[in-house]
Parts: structure tokens; C-alpha cells; sequence
């Protein structure tokens, strides 16, 4: 478990924590860090929780994320340079939070995305994309 929520971070998230594969827990909210996501934490295969909302992260969200196949908590909200179309790998994941709201944000308007959405228990999200 890492949790450095509410820290005074500040930077980009580091690509190197994708190597604790043991990881479960990864907290990084309410901070200021920087920067996009990692794609390498796409390779963190026991997380259940990335919750890394509350920050100024920007670019796209990585289709990597689909890869956690434990991951139930899933939080970029309140990061306003997060930007695109969610990648459509999301779906391979049993979310029960999925928070993307007060982003840049949308959702694919494909049938199966939108059927993904609705199975998520606590979903605070944005627009469907043009």
C-alpha cells in the first residue's frame, strides 16, 4: 500500500512505480503532481486502487490501466488536463468506483462502453464523446 494523499506533492508520478508489483494501494490524491499518468502502472497486477484524483495531471488516460485485472477503485477525477476519449480497454475491468468527473474527459459512445459504465456501483463521470 502507498498512500501519499494529501502530501504537497508535487511533480510528475513517478514511471518507476510500476515496478512494486506487490502493490495494492496506490493513493496519490489531493496532491500536486504533474504530468500524465504512467502507462508503466499498467503493470501493477495486484492494485485494486488507483485513486490519483485532485491533482494537475493532463493527457490522455492510458489504455494500460485496462491491464489491472484486480483493480475496483478508480479515481482521475478533479484533474482538469486530463484529456481524450477513455480507452476502450477500461472496459476489461470490474470497477465499483469509477470517478472522471471535472475532466477533459469523455466517454466512447459505443454500446459496450456505455453498458460498462452502468455496471459501475459509484460512477461520477463526464460527457459521452462527439
Amino acid at each position: 500500500m502507498l498512500r501519499l494523499d494529501d502530501n504537497q506533492l508535487s511533480g510528475p508520478i513517478p514511471k518507476e512505480l510500476g515496478r512494486l508489483q506487490d502493490l495494492t494501494v496506490h493513493a496519490l490524491y489531493w496532491n500536486s503532481l504533474s504530468g500524465s499518468i504512467p502507462r508503466e502502472l499498467g503493470n501493477l497486477a495486484s492494485l485494486k486502487e488507483l485513486l490519483v484524483q485532485g491533482n494537475d495531471l493532463s493527457g490522455p488516460v492510458p489504455p494500460e490501466l485496462g491491464e489491472l485485472s484486480e483493480l475496483t477503485r478508480l479515481s482521475v477525477g478533479w484533474n482538469p488536463g486530463l484529456a481524450g476519449p477513455l480507452p476502450m480497454e477500461l472496459t476489461k475491468l470490474r470497477l465499483k468506483l469509477f470517478y472522471w468527473v471535472n475532466t477533459g474527459l469523455c466517454a466512447p459512445g459505443d454500446a459496450a462502453f456505455q453498458a460498462w459504465l452502468a455496471t459501475i456501483e459509484d460512477h461520477r463521470g463526464g460527457p459521452t464523446c462527439p
